[in-house]
């Protein structure tokens, strides 16, 4: 297993923004999705946008690891391409988040108030990140 560096979130966040990559934007999800097409999956709920790639909209926390979370790539063979709004808000660690190669889109508020975030390993592909997506953590 690939030893997860340890990493300030400050300088992570500072990082993002020095390479263009932060949008502090109003960019909720790329489609509206209708509450009546929310699919069940294991711990998660999701939506299937238009280009065929899955948005994460609900975390039911049942088979979270206490001190690592590792966002899925893949959720009943679509590759999720969306954290959406608010998906582990509240969450407490100490963690770990990695968030893999293919997550394009960090929705609004997907990690806010989180306590004891201890490091993150943002994937390259991520180009939006919203705002409020860490805001309150610790």
């Amino acid at each position: 297993m690939k030893k997860v560096k340890k990493v300030c979130l400050h300088a992570v966040l500072g990082l993002l923004i020095g390479m263009g990559v932060l949008f502090c934007g109003d960019v909720r999800h790329i489609v509206a999705y209708d509450k009546d097409k929310v699919i069940v999956s294991g711990d998660y709920e999701y939506v299937v946008l238009d280009d065929g790639t899955a948005e994460l909209v609900e975390f039911h926390g049942t088979g979270m690891d206490k001190y690592y979370v590792k966002v899925p790539t893949e959720i009943d063979g679509f590759k999720v391409s969306v954290i959406g709004e608010h998906l582990y808000a509240g969450s407490v660690g100490p963690w770990t988040v990695e968030i893999p190669e293919g997550i394009t889109i960090l929705g609004e508020g997907c990690f806010g108030s989180s306590s004891s975030l201890y490091s993150i390993n943002v994937a390259s592909t991520v180009n939006v990140i919203n705002k409020y997506a860490f805001a309150g953590c610790s």
